[in-house]
């Protein structure tokens, strides 16, 4: 019996992206593109996603390396509701943990600043993927064993 593994094809559903479009983002090594995939590849996806959608595609390139991790750190803390303010250059960024520092954060940068939440696309690639791994068959078995691996060791 072969066991079905999660594509990156999977992923890009999880994140609510086209396959093509995360393609292309793995191609400028911005995102993941070889598996074992986990949780964290569908939320970085998603976090994509919502950060293209929101502001630039070139601003989201420059960014998101950078931001990553801090927001694998944030995920793995457990946090639900976090927020990315981007200055409209796209040369200042921070992470942030509530709305209040969010809005403080924006008002002092120099001109305009795109205020993304996160928290609601973060909690529906997090649904989208366990509802995956059920439809998989293998909620219990190897695909979550992984995911437990590779959080436990991007957590060192």
């Amino acid at each position: 019996m072969s066991t079905r593994v999660v594509t990156a094809s999977d992923i890009a559903r999880c994140g609510g992206m086209a396959t093509a479009n995360r393609r292309y983002w793995v191609r400028k090594e911005v995102l993941r593109g070889q598996g074992p995939f986990v949780e964290q590849d569908a939320i970085e996806t998603a976090v994509a996603h919502a950060l293209i959608a929101a502001s630039q595609a070139n601003v989201f390139g420059a960014v998101f390396p950078d931001l990553r991790a801090d927001l694998r750190r944030a995920v793995l803390e457990g946090c639900c509701e976090l927020w990315v303010v981007i200055g409209a250059d796209g040369c200042d960024f921070a992470l942030l943990r509530s709305c209040a520092e969010a809005g403080e954060t924006a008002s002092q940068l120099d001109g305009l600043a795109w205020t993304i939440p996160l928290g609601a696309c973060i909690a529906q690639a997090r649904y989208r993927y366990a509802r995956l791994l059920v439809q998989i068959g293998e909620a219990s078995g190897e695909v979550e064993s992984l995911s437990r691996r590779r959080a436990g060791s991007e957590a060192n």
